[in-house]
């Protein structure tokens, strides 16, 4: 898709590559990859991860866990 696009980047300060991707000009996720691992982080919007915080909240007091 047009507005997607992925790149690698070596990031001197922490010494390793990053995969990011973006949607336009904004970064929606990074990728580490390590020997034995990788580490995917997601990023939302604060807007929708309030509200699933709080329905997150209203079904824990309402089951208990």
């Amino acid at each position: 898709h047009a507005e997607f696009s992925m790149e690698w980047r070596y990031y001197n300060d922490g010494k390793s590559w990053l995969y990011r991707g973006l949607k336009k000009d904004k970064v929606i996720f990074w990728v580490a990859v390590f020997q034995d691992a990788f580490n995917v982080h997601l990023l939302f919007k604060q807007k929708s991860r309030g509200t699933d915080r709080k329905k997150r909240s209203a079904n824990q007091n309402e089951t208990g866990f």
